[in-house]
């Protein structure tokens, strides 16, 4: 798909952008009765042109913070959730996706104050490199055997 630039911004005159379009949709009968089945339309600026390269995207969309109930034992990396649950006290087992990236942007400065709303990008990624950094020294840690 191709994206133009708004009409309205002058700087970005004649401007397009390639976007891939990915669509995922439950099969009937999956989810629980008086549910319908869940459709997403993803779209993606990362090339993607095999079934695998589309799987994989959907991959890191199931991984995105704002998919909210989910339980974040089911998607992040047991060493990664025990990190950032030891930073931000909740039990690592009762910590959902969403509850797993606003306490990484916490680390990176988000105040998470109600009226805050969602944390931004700039956050999550500070956040991120300093659980990384945690996340080394618990390796090294292991390797010393102190």
């Amino acid at each position: 798909m191709t994206l133009l630039s708004p009409r309205n911004e002058p700087k970005a005159l004649h401007e397009q952008r390639s976007l891939w379009v990915i669509r995922v949709w439950e099969e009937d009968g999956l989810r629980p009765q008086g549910e319908g089945p869940v459709e997403w339309i993803l779209l993606t600026s990362v090339p993607t042109s095999t079934l695998q390269e589309a799987w994989e995207r959907v991959s890191w969309y199931a991984h995105r913070w704002i998919v909210p109930e989910r339980p974040a034992t089911q998607v992040i990396e047991p060493e990664l959730l025990a990190v950032v649950a030891a930073c931000a006290k909740p039990d690592a087992s009762l910590m959902t996706l969403s509850t797993f990236w606003t306490e990484v942007a916490r680390l990176g400065g988000f105040l998470a104050r109600r009226s805050d709303g969602s944390p931004g990008w700039k956050p999550l990624w500070k956040g991120w490199l300093h659980v990384q950094t945690l996340l080394e020294g618990v390796h090294l840690a292991f390797h010393l055997h102190l």
